[in-house]
């Protein structure tokens, strides 16, 4: 008998010619107690790769007010869905989890474009920020995986910590993909290749540090 983790993270995501939106924290983990059996080791990703259209979302004669500059906006997240919370297993001493079940999600309640921004470039900008969530999931799929601990406790805190890293990288990306490709055909090309390159070669996202335009931002943690 011991915990369990239920999580979910919203991001949202502002789309071309604007800065990126995010909650100031992942949501808060839920716990319980229930039965954890060993199993056979299952790994799922579920909802990404995915390929958006503009039916996907919010169809607007004009941005919302407060939002002039942006074109369209997207809102993802990565989640462990109802029902398949992580339950750590032990063998050996060692616990692990061998059954992890990720989503990528899209809110299309809160996802727009305006009709005069309709067009293939700025849906390809939209379609990126997702794909960077898409990465940030199965980074943290990889991790999770590799969790071997001395206790349950100890696992069920390993992933939590390695939940709120992902989370924080995943902001700062989605900030740098938006202010490098910031109207430039150029940049948003060089960002497009990366993330294709990364999506098929099964690469985590760069470390944000990496990237240019890094010391432009400052590494912020503000929420913008």
């Amino acid at each position: 008998m011991g915990r369990i983790l239920a999580l979910g993270m919203v991001v949202v995501l502002a789309g071309i010619f604007a800065t990126t939106v995010f909650e100031r924290r992942p949501r808060a983990f839920s716990s319980d107690i229930v039965p954890g059996t060993a199993g056979p080791a299952e790994v799922k990703l579920l909802g990404w790769p995915r390929q958006l259209s503009w039916d996907d979302f919010r169809n607007l004669r004009k941005a919302p007010v407060g939002r002039p500059q942006n074109a369209a906006m997207i809102a993802s997240r990565f989640r462990t869905p109802e029902g398949e919370p992580l339950v750590p297993t032990e063998r050996d001493g060692r616990w692990r989890f061998e059954r992890i079940v990720v989503r990528v999600e899209m809110d299309s309640g809160h996802s727009w474009v305006s009709e005069e921004h309709r067009s293939d470039a700025v849906l390809a900008h939209e379609q990126a920020h997702l794909d960077i969530t898409g990465l940030a999931a199965r980074e943290w799929i990889e991790r999770v995986q590799q969790i071997e601990a001395r206790s349950r406790s100890e696992a069920l805190d390993e992933a939590e910590r390695s939940y709120r890293s992902i989370h924080e990288k995943l902001r700062l990306v989605q900030r740098l993909y938006d202010h490098g490709s910031y109207g430039s055909r150029e940049e948003q090309g060089e960002w497009l290749d990366r993330i294709a390159r990364l999506t098929r070669n099964g690469e985590p996202l760069p470390e944000p540090g990496e990237l240019k335009g890094y010391s432009a931002i400052g590494g912020s943690h503000d929420v913008y």
